[in-house]
């Protein structure tokens, strides 16, 4: 409707909670304090944490609308309320956060999950789940120990070996010796293609080094793990599941399209877009294990 249209400050009922007083106002400095402060010595001024930040985590394809409407409206509403009450709100959203430097050293998930401990500093509701039917990306590990890239070897052939060792650099100078994935000096597109099979690799070889490796088993902490989990689950394990007050910090949305699942199946040419909303394999098959994630981390 028009009213919608409209930015959120000027419709009736937030309006409304803009200009009402919850009793939380900024706090006057005293003499001593006031006089600290012009003399430069602010760590005197006893002021307790004032900044609010909150993390997004979604998938990004399925997503796009939701978190439009949260940069461009809900965002800008939370900031002035917040400014109100003597505080400073920051969404923090990951997707215009990414540089391109950052995710061609394959430092996506380590800068999402350093923004999550930033958020985690902060006061009030610090982490926003929007659940879907995605599981979503899943990156290549930065860093691999050096036991386990060994042992995934063992089970590669010529070619699997060869593009592994390409891509993975051994780093003897750290703690424990590690492969560490290289900056890639190909094109976006190009890169996908190579990620893709990088990571289909490692998985299926890791699966023939360890047979009993269960990759649903919320109990299973092995290692190789890593080979198959996406950004946003472990933005989950980080932001809710290792954060002991999360029933106070995070607030989750689900959002459930009928008969996706079917969709996805359908050769109806108006469902091309449906690989946005749900994970699809190389031949245009549902992802069992994508989807077997996903269910795990929603129960």
């Amino acid at each position: 409707s028009k009213a919608e249209r409209q930015p959120r400050r000027e419709r009736n009922f937030w309006k409304e909670r803009l200009h009402e007083d919850i009793g939380v106002g900024r706090r006057k400095l005293n003499q001593t304090e006031l006089l600290a402060t012009l003399r430069g010595r602010l760590q005197v001024v006893d002021s307790p944490r004032r900044a609010i930040r909150v993390f997004i985590s979604s998938t990004f394809t399925d997503t796009a609308g939701e978190r439009n409407l949260l940069l461009h409206d809900v965002f800008p509403y939370l900031d002035e309320y917040a400014r109100k009450h003597g505080y400073l709100f920051q969404g923090s959203e990951m997707r215009w956060g990414i540089r391109e430097y950052a995710a061609k050293e394959n430092m996506t998930s380590d800068m999402c999950l350093q923004e999550i401990r930033a958020c985690q500093d902060s006061v009030g509701v610090n982490f926003v789940l929007l659940s879907t039917q995605k599981y979503g990306y899943q990156p290549l590990p930065r860093r691999i120990d050096q036991t386990i890239f060994d042992r995934v070897l063992e089970f590669t052939d010529s070619n699997e070996k060869l593009a592994l060792s390409r891509h993975y650099c051994l780093d003897v100078n750290s703690l424990e010796p590690e492969y560490v994935l290289e900056m890639s000096h190909l094109s976006q597109q190009e890169w996908s293609k190579m990620e893709s099979v990088l990571r289909e690799i490692l998985k299926t070889c890791s699966l023939r080094a360890w047979p009993d490796l269960d990759i649903c088993d919320p109990a299973c902490n092995h290692p190789a793990k890593d080979f198959f989990i996406s950004v946003t689950e472990m933005e989950i394990t980080q932001g809710i599941l290792q954060q002991p007050d999360s029933k106070e910090k995070c607030l989750i949305f689900t959002r459930t399209i009928s008969n996706l699942s079917a969709l996805a199946s359908s050769e109806n040419p108006s469902c091309t877009n449906v690989g946005h909303y749900i994970d699809m394999t190389g031949d245009g098959q549902v992802s069992s294990e994508a989807q077997e994630r996903l269910e795990w981390y929603k129960t």
